[in-house]
Formats: C-alpha cells, sequence, structure tokens
C-alpha cells in the first residue's frame, strides 16, 4: 500500500467507529512486505472481525487475541 492509502486506511477506521458507534480502535499497524499486521483493542472478535470486513471487505484476514508483550524495556 501507498503511504496514501495507508493514511487513507487509518482515517477510515476512525470514520467507522463514528458512523457505527462501535468500540474497536486502532492502536496500531506494522506493514510488511505481503500486508498489514494491525493491533485494536477491543471488548470482543466480533467487533473487530466487522471492523476489518467493513474497511477492507476484499482482503482475507485472521484475528489473534494478544495475551502479552514482549519488547527490549520488558527484558531489562
Amino acid at each position: 500500500m501507498t503511504p496514501s492509502q495507508l493514511n487513507a486506511a487509518g482515517c477510515g477506521s476512525r470514520q467507522l467507529n463514528e458512523k457505527l458507534g462501535m468500540k474497536c480502535r486502532w492502536l496500531n499497524s506494522f506493514v510488511v512486505k505481503d500486508g498489514t499486521f494491525c493491533v485494536y483493542a477491543a471488548a470482543n472478535k466480533e467487533d473487530v472481525e466487522c471492523h476489518a470486513r467493513c474497511l477492507t471487505p476484499d482482503a482475507p484476514f485472521e484475528i489473534y487475541e494478544i495475551a502479552g508483550e514482549l519488547n527490549m524495556r520488558s527484558l531489562l
């Protein structure tokens, strides 16, 4: 995706929440060669799934619950 497409997706996420009153908040995305990994805060898996289908109806996706975080600060 181009930078403008990525920006449009982020704006679309915010507008979707406002329009539908969803409780799914985009936190961060990691862009890789073949796609993106997006991190959301949501009450349930269904809200994330609805959000993903509305933003990118033709794109395949998988949803995983984050069980914890590991980073350099947590290792020190």
